[in-house]
C-alpha cells in the first residue's frame, strides 16, 4: 500500500510534458487573436456605421470675399451627401488652390456635416500690360487676365513683353515691385504710383500723378527717400516739376528736375544742360 501511494504521488507531481505546453499555448494563441478579429470587425463596423452618420452638407470657405468663396467652393467639387470621413482633404484642398485668387488652401472636417476650406487669398498689388492687363501679386506672380470687378486701381507695369518676362523676370516685374514697395516706405510723395515702366537695361521711372521720376536700376530706397524734400521744397516755391531724376549712378546725392516748360535744373536750383 504504501508502495502505491508514493506511485500516485509521483504521478500527480510529473511535470507536463512539450506537447501539453504547445496544445496550451495553441489554444490561448488561437483565442487571442479570434479577440483580436471580433475586436477589429466591430471597430469596423462601428467606422462605418459612423461613416454613414456623417455625410457632407455644408462647405464652409473662409478668409475671402462671399462671391469668391461661392467660387472657391464649386473650385472644390465636393458632392452634398458625400460622406464626410470619405473625402480626401489634399484633393480638395489642391482643387481650391486653382482659383486664381487663392494662394493657399486647407481644408479640415467638422463633424456632423461641415467641411471647412481656409483660405490665403492671392492680393494682387499691380497690373502688367502684355498686350492685355494681367494682375500680378506681391511675389511678382502673374495669376490672372484682368477683366471687370478685378480692382482695376492699381499701378500699371509697362515696357515690358512675355519674352522679357520669362527670362529677365527679376530685372524687368522684380525691379518694378521694388521701385513700388520703396515708394510706399518713402510715404508716397507725390501720390500713388500710377504707372512703372520699365526699360531692360536701363532701369524704372515711375509715373505719378503730375511727375515722372527716373530711379534707374537700384537703390531706390535711398533715392525715392530724397523725393519728399525735393517736392516739398518745388512746392513751397509754387513749381511742380516734370520729371525727376534720381538715377545719376555716378553722383547719387545728386538730384535734377525738369520744370513743366523749362530746362532740366538741379534741386537747389544750378541750371543744367536738358
Amino acid at each position: 500500500m504504501s508502495g502505491l501511494g508514493l506511485l500516485t504521488t509521483e504521478r500527480i507531481r510529473r511535470p507536463a510534458t512539450s506537447s501539453s505546453r504547445f496544445g496550451l499555448r495553441f489554444w490561448l494563441t488561437t483565442g487571442g487573436v479570434a479577440v483580436v478579429v471580433a475586436a477589429s470587425v466591430l471597430a469596423v463596423s462601428h467606422f462605418a456605421r459612423r461613416a454613414d452618420l456623417l455625410k457632407l452638407s455644408v462647405v464652409r470657405v473662409e478668409g475671402v470675399d462671399l462671391a469668391i468663396a461661392r467660387e472657391v467652393e464649386a473650385y472644390a467639387q465636393v458632392a452634398p451627401g458625400t460622406p464626410l470621413l470619405a473625402i480626401d482633404l489634399d484633393e480638395v484642398a489642391r482643387r481650391a488652390e486653382e482659383h486664381p485668387f487663392v494662394r493657399s488652401a486647407t481644408v479640415r472636417r467638422v463633424p456632423p456635416s461641415t467641411l471647412v476650406v481656409e483660405v490665403v487669398p492671392r492680393e494682387a498689388v499691380m497690373l502688367v500690360s502684355l498686350g492685355s492687363l494681367y494682375l500680378a501679386d506681391g511675389e511678382g506672380v502673374v495669376f490672372k487676365r484682368a477683366a471687370p470687378g478685378d480692382g482695376l486701381d492699381l499701378p500699371v507695369v509697362t515696357g515690358i513683353g512675355q519674352e522679357d518676362l520669362d527670362q529677365r523676370k527679376a530685372e524687368t516685374l522684380g525691379l518694378a515691385l521694388d521701385a513700388l514697395l520703396a515708394h510706399g516706405v518713402a510715404g508716397n510723395p507725390g501720390g500713388p504710383v500710377q504707372e512703372i515702366h520699365v526699360e531692360p537695361g536701363v532701369g524704372i521711372t515711375l509715373h505719378l500723378a503730375e511727375t515722372r521720376v527716373r530711379l534707374g536700376t537700384g537703390d531706390f530706397d535711398a533715392r525715392l527717400a530724397r523725393l519728399p524734400e525735393v517736392l516739398s521744397r518745388l512746392g513751397q516755391a509754387g513749381r511742380v516739376p516734370a520729371e525727376v531724376f534720381l538715377n545719376d549712378h555716378r553722383r547719387p546725392e545728386r538730384v535734377a528736375v525738369r520744370l513743366r516748360g523749362g530746362p532740366e535744373m538741379a534741386a537747389h536750383g544750378e541750371q543744367q544742360n536738358p
